[in-house]
């Protein structure tokens, strides 16, 4: 399972408390169908990449490599329950690698990259492209996809795929700028008290209200 080379050291991805425990329980990256992705547009690529190439079935996880943004929290994680979950690239594309997948299948990972419609209207995009197209209006997510794919008709059903990964994958989760500072002593305990937890450092993001931000612009 091939992975494509990456320049950045972290992956981050933004999710929520419920499927943040499971992850950490079970120890495994979950790769879940496009249909019941939000992004028509998305959706739409994804069916293109899965019909142009025969796959029985087409599973994906994103995430992104850029640093935190306001779009990421609000879109992907909003509400007091919001996650990220930052990976160790290096970690994590070793997991992935590693992945013993059914015959027939392929998991790997690779930079999405984004066009204009105008270059849609004077081009026709290669087939292995379509998964990890998406429109220019998206770019600054720098998403990195994960994706699982399957020519074998007896996934054709398959909804989801777990990845097992190693906790040391996991560099840090950041907690919800949007959680009150109450809930932060108990959800840390939680999240460190799940077994091989113990060290895995969290904290609240400080996006929407950086202290040192203020100071500097009120002083």
């Amino acid at each position: 399972m091939a992975v494509k080379k990456k320049l950045l050291k972290k992956y981050r991805h933004y999710t929520n408390v419920v499927s943040l425990i499971k992850l950490l329980t079970d120890k495994k990256l979950l790769l879940s169908d496009p249909n019941y992705w939000d992004d028509r547009n998305d959706r739409a690529a994804m069916n293109e990449y899965k019909k142009r190439n025969e796959f029985s079935c087409v599973l994906a996880v994103c995430l992104s490599k850029t640093g935190e943004t306001y779009h990421h929290w609000s879109v992907f994680s909003k509400g007091i329950a919001g996650v990220c979950v930052e990976f160790d690239a290096r970690e994590l594309d070793s997991d992935i690698s590693r992945c013993s997948v059914p015959t027939g299948t392929k998991l790997f990972g690779r930079d999405v990259k984004y066009y204009p419609i105008s270059v849609l209207k004077r081009l026709r995009l290669e087939s292995d492209q379509l998964g990890f197209a998406k429109r220019i209006s998206y770019k600054d997510e720098k998403e990195f996809r994960v994706m699982y794919t399957s020519t074998n008709h007896a996934h054709r059903s398959d909804k989801i795929f777990e990845c097992p990964i190693r906790i040391v994958s996991v560099s840090q989760i950041l907690l919800s700028p949007w959680m009150y500072d109450t809930q932060i002593p108990s959800t840390k305990k939680a999240i460190n008290s799940i077994d091989g937890c113990a060290g895995i450092k969290i904290a609240k993001s400080t996006l929407v209200q950086n202290d040192t931000w203020i100071r500097e612009l009120t002083k």
